[in-house]
């Protein structure tokens, strides 16, 4: 699996692309770095392969699974293209792209001192060892809107044969050290190439857990690194001072009947 390489995050957010994080269909080719110019990687997406899709979940902090703090929101496509060595038109590598992340609603925030990242980690082939992808953070550059931003567009030969999978894990960080305090959940998704031919691996099965496999490939390369289950998202102040409105309203109300 050839991944994306990245340079030096930037402050200024990344382009939304005419409401879309991904080019549409009849925009292509389009090379990687010119939809985030952030990237390094300048490899193209020629064409989709069975189209674009969204890939949206709620999502609550696992020690409260009533209320929803924030949405995922991701475009996924698997597609064929080339390298900028390849003769330009001529599909040679397949792959799958990603662009997205975490929105935080608006009657949340992050706790002080903490921010979102993602945390990435890739299997080949049905192999139980799983690869960080990242240092061990995955890379984020910034999407307007967008709390914990993911861009991924990993790639392999058309002929190569391979499945490759890919859990992404939102994670709780500390914003002056990117400490790794605690995981909000994670998802799946990948891509296969088989003769030839490329096979979305869509992504699904959003999970306040993350795998034992995923576990065991953070600390195998990362033995400094504990994962727990926890959140870093609290309730805006005002959202807080309504709610105590709200329990004094119904408590006088009680005592008034």
């Amino acid at each position: 699996m050839q991944a994306v390489a990245f340079g030096m995050a930037v402050s200024v957010a990344a382009p939304v692309l005419g409401g879309h994080y991904l080019p549409v269909a009849g925009d292509l080719p389009k090379a990687v770095n010119a939809i985030d110019p952030d990237t390094a990687s300048n490899h193209v997406i020629g064409e989709y392969v069975g189209g674009l899709t969204v890939y949206q979940e709620d999502v609550y902090c696992p020690d409260d699974l009533t209320t929803k703090v924030g949405t995922l929101d991701f475009e996924y496509a698997a597609y064929k293209g080339w390298r900028s060595t390849d003769p330009a038109g001529t599909n040679t590598i397949g792959g799958a792209a990603i662009r997205g992340g975490f929105d935080l609603d608006p009657d949340f925030m992050l706790a002080p001192g903490c921010e979102l990242r993602w945390l990435q980690v890739f299997f080949e082939n049905g192999s139980a060892d799983g690869t960080v992808d990242g240092s061990p953070l995955y890379p984020s550059f910034g999407i307007a809107g967008i709390e914990a931003d993911l861009y991924d567009v990993p790639f392999d030969l058309l002929t190569t044969d391979i499945n490759v999978s890919f859990e992404s894990a939102l994670v709780c960080v500390k914003s002056d050290t990117q400490e790794i305090k605690a995981y909000m959940g994670s998802f799946l998704w990948g891509y296969e190439i088989s003769g030839g031919v490329v096979t979305a691996g869509s992504p699904a099965f959003w999970s306040s857990e993350v795998t034992m496999l995923f576990k065991d490939a953070v600390a195998e390369e990362y033995p400094g690194v504990t994962l727990t289950q926890g959140c870093c998202i609290i309730p805006e102040p005002g959202t807080v001072f309504l709610l105590a409105i709200g329990l004094v309203s119904a408590h006088w109300r009680r005592r008034a009947a």
